[in-house]
């Protein structure tokens, strides 16, 4: 069906068909990301649009692909251009939320250096091992969380297979390949398990632009004691607290540490914060437990947002 399809849509190869294609694989690649984002996740819907992305993908024409690899980039990554307002730099927004169409635009593009549809297939599967800028949030299996094929590297190959053979193999078996994507069903998925202890996730609201002003300090930290205070009384195991809500060096502040520290003798207490060492500023996450603590660094950095992915003396330069 998509090699008839195909075949006939892009006779005319105008700009309209490998628009209005392109547009079609970029939301069946991405479908699962939004639908789940307004809450109306269903296997069935996901499985189909997986599929159909990504067989869409190995009959579509050369420029199609380019289309679709552009539009998968913004449909991904709109959001990183976001942080730049709150440096200063708002107007660079749309820029880099072009680059990173353009970023996937030659990410995908490989594909279309090739009619051949087996040598697409591996080419697609390849790219499922390759990480721009070390940066590993576009994974091809991504695309069927939610969905009735498993994840792994093994299930993203047989699908590929099933979705190439019926190229190749003749009538009237040509679509027994297909069959494959039974291999790739997720019989076992892993069992959900209620945890034992009792956790509250604590939302602080407080708005980006002021989370780093110096006469907000005072009001987020009075924040942050209320919530551990009422998490304590309501008997809570842990209470987790966002990412950098403590909008300062905590390693630098030992006298907010230790105080932090006594309430952790009542409650577990895993919240964000900075640190500062060797120079160096981490992203870090404080786990307190009992008048201890351990840390754990962000290691895989948000482009652009948190670190210049580009060579050091160009990042110098734009920092």
């Amino acid at each position: 069906l998509m090699k008839q399809q195909f075949t006939a849509s892009f006779t005319s190869r105008s700009f309209a068909h490998n628009l209005f294609w392109g547009a079609i694989i970029s939301l069946l690649f991405s479908a699962f990301i939004y639908t789940e984002h307004f809450g109306y996740t269903v296997k069935i819907l996901n499985t189909i649009f997986a599929l159909s992305a990504l067989g869409f993908m190995l009959y579509a024409t050369k420029r199609t692909i380019l289309i679709a690899g552009f539009l998968i980039g913004i449909l991904w990554f709109y959001w990183i251009g976001y942080s730049f307002k709150y440096q200063g730099v708002g107007f660079m927004t749309p820029l880099v939320t072009f680059g990173f169409g353009c970023i996937y635009l030659l990410f995908f593009g490989v594909l279309a250096l090739t009619n051949r549809i087996y040598i697409r297939a591996l080419l697609l599967f390849g790219l499922s091992f390759v990480e721009p800028f070390d940066w590993n949030w576009m994974q091809i299996e991504l695309l069927f969380v939610e969905s009735y094929i498993g994840v792994f590297k093994y299930q993203l190959a047989l699908v590929l297979a099933a979705l190439t053979l019926p190229h190749y193999v003749k009538k009237p078996l040509n679509y027994f390949p297909i069959l494959l994507i039974l291999l790739a069903y997720n019989y076992k998925p892993p069992a959900q398990e209620e945890s034992q202890l009792k956790i509250k996730l604590v939302q602080t609201n407080i708005k980006q632009e002021d989370k780093w002003r110096n006469e907000t300090l005072t009001p987020t930290l009075q924040t942050i004691s209320r919530e551990i205070d009422a998490a304590i009384r309501e008997k809570y195991d842990i209470v987790v607290l966002p990412e950098s809500v403590f909008p300062l060096f905590m390693n630098k502040n030992q006298i907010l540490l230790h105080k932090v520290l006594e309430l952790s003798h009542d409650i577990a207490i895993v919240a964000g914060a900075l640190k500062h060492e060797k120079g160096n500023s981490y992203n870090v996450t404080y786990i307190m437990q009992n008048g201890k603590y351990h840390i754990a660094k962000k290691l895989v950095l948000v482009p652009f947002g948190e670190y210049i992915p580009l060579p050091k003396f160009s990042q110098k330069f734009i920092n």
